[in-house]
């Protein structure tokens, strides 16, 4: 009777030189660059929107609240100076401001809002992109909403308004990443930058 009875091939036996194999290592990858990092020469910037050197921690509530009230004045001062001929036009322009405000594509501004520029955060995708008007729209419309009180159907939309604020409030002091409902439709979030 041999060893082998299904009539296979037995593989063969190497010598034993006594050195035992050394298993193959995976290639190094180099650690990914950080948006501090200097590029270099003749590279291409990252396809998204400006870069900052950026914190991935929680902002603190105090400068998201203080950006909120800059960027609430200047939507009053738009309908304050536009109420005069037309109320209604004036809280379209104003709600207008608060929905597109993060999209605005002017250099000072750098793709978010002028009290998030002052308080030093910036919003940016998950995916990457640059901040652009859709995604504003999309992040912001339950803030905006805010506004429309002030000229249009007050008595139906005040209530609504009221309602989805203090819920993007709740969520804000609430939810570890800090990410609010807009933010969480739009894929966005909201960071502490250097600039």
């Amino acid at each position: 009777m041999t060893d082998n009875d299904n009539g296979a091939p037995l593989p063969p036996v190497e010598p034993d030189t006594g050195v035992s194999p050394v298993p193959a290592q995976p290639p190094v990858q180099p650690p990914p660059h950080s948006s501090s990092d200097t590029a270099p020469p003749g590279s291409e910037p990252p396809a998204g929107g400006p870069q900052f050197a950026t914190s991935g921690a929680k902002p603190e509530i105090g400068k998201r609240a203080i950006s909120y009230i800059i960027d609430w004045v200047i939507a009053m001062v738009l309908y304050a100076v536009l109420a005069p001929a037309s109320g209604a036009l004036g809280s379209l322009v104003g709600a207008a401001y608060l929905l597109l405000r993060d999209g605005f594509d002017f250099d000072f501004m750098k793709g978010r809002s002028l009290g998030k520029r002052m308080m030093k955060l910036t919003v940016q995708r998950e995916d990457g992109g640059k901040m652009d008007l859709a995604t504003s729209a999309r992040r912001n419309w339950t803030l905006a909403l805010s506004m429309l009180p002030l000229g249009l159907l007050w008595f139906l939309v005040a209530p609504v308004a009221l309602l989805i604020g203090l819920y993007e409030l709740y969520l804000v002091l609430t939810s570890p990443d800090g990410r609010r409902w807009g933010d969480k439709m739009a894929n966005t979030r909201v960071l502490e930058t250097d600039e």
